[in-house]
């Protein structure tokens, strides 16, 4: 029997994920009568299944281009870590290696009404850090996934590790940064400028007006990670270590 209503629908979605989680195994993908129909549905979809695992911690936030409306996930808290990081395979179903820039938040943004300025934004942050998200997925054959079933999937993050504070000032140029990722000790990938997203000050920006219309403020403390500086590695486990140009080194063990 389908379910009546939108709230109905988007808690089976919330169930069949937190079902996937709680038994570490993979599912086709949602149902017809499960799917999320918007972002805001996806959204809502997340929020649920944090909701019911222990909160959230921060948000990943990313676009596809410099001129493309961006994407943000919430990340759960119990998946942030901070580096060296050791975790086991069996937490994921596939392990898939990205090297970030994070943000640290020293207060809350919650003002209704007034969009959020850039300045406003990075007068807010406390702190710049290296980080390394690894992608994971609840589905099988995740790729061939809605973009919604994926966003409800909290847009594939397994975990977040986060390095140390960095010097670096939140003004960062991303368009220039070298971003280098080794695993085992051997150099994996190098690229410069490899965010697809262009500025990370724009992404802060839109996700904290974002996140305002979402009645889900960015608080203070959180961390906010702003996509792959590197392209997405997909590798069987091992050591892994990132470094991000003006900003750190972090690391990873699975």
């Amino acid at each position: 029997m389908m379910p009546k209503g939108p709230n109905a629908r988007l808690d089976r979605a919330a169930r069949l994920l937190i079902e996937a989680r709680r038994d570490r195994r993979a599912i086709d993908g949602l149902p017809l009568d499960a799917l999320p129909q918007t972002a805001d549905e996806a959204l809502s979809v997340q929020a649920r299944v944090l909701a019911q695992i222990g909160g959230h911690g921060g948000w990943k936030v990313g676009a596809a281009a410099p001129d493309a409306t961006p994407a943000a996930s919430m990340l759960p808290v119990q998946r942030i870590y901070s580096s060296p990081a050791q975790l086991a395979p069996v937490h994921f179903n596939f392990i898939g290696i990205e090297a970030e820039i994070a943000f640290k938040f020293a207060r809350t943004l919650d003002r209704a009404g007034t969009n959020y300025t850039e300045r406003e934004v990075l007068e807010a942050v406390a702190s710049v850090h290296p980080a390394i998200e690894i992608a994971d997925s609840r589905f099988t054959r995740w790729r061939e996934r809605s973009a919604l079933e994926q966003l409800a999937d909290c847009g594939n993050n397994g975990a977040l590790i986060v390095g140390a504070a960095a010097t670096a000032v939140p003004s960062i140029d991303q368009t220039r940064v070298e971003a280098t990722v080794w695993i085992d000790d051997a150099l994996r990938v190098s690229k410069t400028g490899g965010n697809t997203a262009g500025s990370v000050q724009r992404l802060l920006t839109w996700l904290a007006n974002r996140c305002v219309e979402l009645g889900a403020p960015i608080r203070a403390g959180d961390v906010v990670t702003t996509g792959s500086c590197t392209g997405l590695e997909i590798i069987p486990g091992g050591r892994v270590r990132a470094a991000i140009q003006g900003v750190g080194e972090v690391s990873v063990s699975v």
